[in-house]
């Protein structure tokens, strides 16, 4: 649909055919897992194939390849509402961008959330600059890195992207027992987060043989040499049982907060603990005799 020049009079198109000769900003954003930017360039898209009808919508797309995977996303929107948005451009913003123009930006904004969710399918976590990830909704369990055994638990992660593209993780509301604080002097430490509801499990491992200091109560950053693996979480994994059975008591943290006291949470990880060393003892045990013939 044509829009009137205000200056002319006339009526102003948008020349289809050129669309994709129109070179948008790429967007930059950041990989959870790498650290690295990762630029993506959104494009137009019209389908022009069937001249004898007029055409009314128009895409914006991203395609694009990612650790050898391919990912196409679209957003479509009428094409009289993009002659506006241009006409608007053109005629009275003249000093923005058409990526600047607010109508604009929504699309654009729609589109680099439906690519990241779709990412987050293959376990690849893209975040924007001065985003913040939260999961919250399972449970997560502190690792003797050297050995695999448990030995405490956190109830929330946090992944954040600065405005300079940098990585950092938060762990929040952890629960280690008085017995295990010595470890901490000496012991580096791994942290997995297992979420049910999202069926991914988060792990975090130092590429360095370091110990953290812990010295806030409810919640400490990891260090740079952190870097977090996303897996797929469901019932064939050996924790997905428990974790879902203590997942019961995850009430009890809103409760605690609120309060301002944890003995009920604590108790609760405190058999969480428990009860996955007395599995592991148990799996170890049948594994001892699994090659016996008898």
């Amino acid at each position: 649909m044509p829009i009137i020049n205000p200056e002319t009079g006339e009526q102003d198109y948008v020349d289809v055919r050129m669309l994709d000769k129109i070179l948008l900003d790429k967007i930059f954003l950041v990989d959870a897992s790498t650290k690295k930017s990762v630029a993506i360039q959104p494009r137009f898209e019209v389908d022009v194939t069937e001249n004898d009808k007029p055409i009314e919508n128009i895409a914006l797309k991203i395609v694009t390849v990612i650790n050898d995977l391919k990912f196409h996303v679209a957003e479509n929107f009428s094409l009289s509402k993009f002659e506006e948005i241009m006409s608007q451009v053109v005629h009275e913003d003249k000093y923005i961008k058409l990526e600047d123009h607010l109508d604009f930006m929504y699309y654009l904004q729609d589109l680099v959330y439906k690519f990241k969710k779709e990412l987050k399918k293959q376990n690849i976590l893209l975040l924007e600059h001065n985003e913040e990830h939260k999961v919250f909704d399972g449970i997560g369990i502190i690792y003797n890195q050297k050995n695999n055994r448990e030995i405490g638990t956190f109830e929330e992660l946090i992944i954040n992207v600065d405005k300079f593209g940098d990585v950092y993780h938060k762990i929040c509301y952890y629960f280690i027992p008085k017995t295990n604080y010595a470890y901490l002097e000496k012991t580096p430490l791994k942290f997995v987060y297992y979420s049910p509801e999202r069926k991914k499990k988060y792990e975090f491992i130092s590429n360095k043989d370091e110990v953290l200091s812990i010295k806030e109560k409810f919640h400490f950053p990891l260090s740079d040499n952190y870097s977090v693996k996303i897996n797929d979480f469901d019932e064939s994994d050996p924790y997905y049982s428990t974790i879902t059975e203590f997942l019961k008591d995850k009430y009890i943290l809103t409760e605690c907060i609120n309060t301002g006291t944890f003995e009920k949470l604590y108790e609760s990880r405190y058999k969480l603990i428990e009860h996955t060393k007395k599995e592991a003892r148990k799996k170890s045990i049948i594994n001892q005799f699994s090659d016996i013939e008898l």
